[in-house]
């Protein structure tokens, strides 16, 4: 695997890869890469609020199903 990504198991049982940003971090300093620590920040910010709309979207989904009983 490569080792800016770390396995996590989600809610469903399934395996997913992601990010690990620190790691990610560490490479690109030790390349001495600005722009993509740059870059990093961004995505991950991004990341972050896509998986909080996610949460939010499954809630939903959750509530609606009760309701539909």
């Amino acid at each position: 695997m490569r080792p800016c990504y770390k396995r996590q198991e989600d809610s469903i049982d399934t395996e997913v890869l992601t990010m690990d940003w620190d790691a990610a971090r560490a490479h690109c300093k030790e390349k001495n890469w600005k722009w993509t620590l740059d870059l990093i920040d961004t995505y991950q910010k991004e990341m972050e609020e896509l998986k909080g709309e996610n949460v939010k979207l499954k809630r939903q989904l959750v509530l609606r199903s009760q309701l539909n009983k």
